[in-house]
């Protein structure tokens, strides 16, 4: 299991309830969101965080800064020697902002909501359960309806997020206890090849399984960093892939390909990198190269992103070209505007070395530029 578990999502969802359960069935430490953002309301008025003002749009701004907070809480190493995990529930934070600023490799985050639902069946349901230990409580039905419509917008807005970005979602508006049940039963979650049955699966697949790493001629394993990549890289079989649950984007974009394929879902790989000839020989340099993957859905275009984890996630775009310009123009700003060819691939043959692979890309290239002539 992993450090830190994240559940997050609309209020009164049960994610505080939740957590209780799962810090006494595996002996996580509890951290409330909810009365560390009532410190800082209250403390540093500077921030202007304000949480009784319950709008999406004040949501989205309180996102973005605890999107940081809680990556800094979990970087600061105060838990990492302690034998417990950590089960931090909040609110304020949203998937795109979560997908932003957390790295999965030491976190699971679950979100929960109450969507596809009316603000009046909420309050119905709300009332049901109202104990004198809820705040709710307390509230007149007409103050309460419109905190029922904010939970089940910000509910729907979650649904939808979690989605683009792979993130498991749950809807806890009817037979909670079971819900709660079966996910205590099941924690932690991993998607398996069996359930994929939509791209928002492989990207949830991807998630629940794979980290940014890579094998090099000697079989050794190298996770989340690209010291000496250039020397020593190869790319890697499929097979070996699946079992060491790594890969670089190239890797990473071929799996997701074959899998799109799986579901006759149209698509196509692509390759972004500075241009480097046949007869480059710096191997101390960066390395200049990203895989991506669009596919052709319902005659819609989707860039399919996951090993550029602050990419990560299903963008919806117009066109291909639209697609590719966009992009590209991201890794040309992080080039510092070097101008960067974008070629399409259809393989990764393995076992190639960097700059195998780097003339492999380059011969479709010449094979276009000789079928223009």
């Amino acid at each position: 299991m992993k450090k830190y578990v994240i559940l997050a999502g609309a209020p009164r969802s049960g994610k505080s309830t939740l957590a209780g359960l799962l810090c006494k069935k595996y002996g996580y430490q509890h951290i409330s969101m909810d009365s560390v953002l009532a410190a800082i309301e209250n403390v540093f008025k500077e921030t202007n965080i304000d949480t009784n003002n319950e709008t999406i749009d004040n949501t989205i701004f309180i996102s973005s800064k605890l999107g940081l907070f809680i990556k800094q809480m979990i970087n600061s190493g105060e838990y990492a020697e302690q034998d417990y995990g950590v089960v931090i529930d909040v609110c304020q934070l949203l998937p795109e902002d979560f997908a932003k600023n957390i790295s999965t490799d030491n976190c699971d985050i679950y979100y929960f909501g109450t969507s596809n639902i009316t603000k009046e069946e909420r309050l119905k349901l709300l009332r049901e359960f109202d104990t004198k230990k809820d705040y709710t409580y307390y509230e007149s039905d007409d103050d309460m309806l419109k905190k029922c419509e904010y939970i089940v917008n910000l509910s729907n807005y979650i649904k939808l997020s979690c989605s683009n970005y792979g993130i498991r979602y749950f809807d806890t508006t009817y037979d909670r206890q079971s819900i709660f049940n079966n996910f205590l039963n099941n924690f932690p979650y991993r998607f398996k090849l069996e359930d994929i049955k939509t791209p928002q699966d492989i990207l949830m697949y991807m998630n629940d399984n794979f980290k940014y790493g890579w094998l090099d001629n000697n079989n050794e394993q190298h996770i989340g960093n690209l010291k000496e990549f250039r020397r020593l890289y190869r790319t890697s079989t499929i097979e070996e892939t699946l079992k060491y649950k790594i890969g670089t984007c190239l890797e990473q974009t071929f799996l997701m390909h074959i899998l799109l394929d799986r579901l006759n879902i149209k698509n196509k790989m692509f390759c972004t990198r500075i241009y480097e000839g046949e007869n480059f020989n710096n191997l101390d340099e960066e390395e200049h190269m990203h895989a991506f993957l669009l596919y052709y859905l319902d005659g819609k275009v989707y860039n399919l992103e996951h090993p550029n984890w602050e990419k990560m996630g299903i963008r919806e775009y117009n066109s291909e070209e639209e697609a590719i310009k966009i992009i590209n123009k991201y890794y040309v700003d992080m080039a510092k505007g070097k101008s960067r060819p974008v070629t399409q691939f259809f393989d990764v043959p393995a076992n190639l070395s960097f700059k195998e692979f780097n003339l492999y890309i380059n011969s479709f290239d010449e094979y276009l530029k000789k079928s223009l002539c």
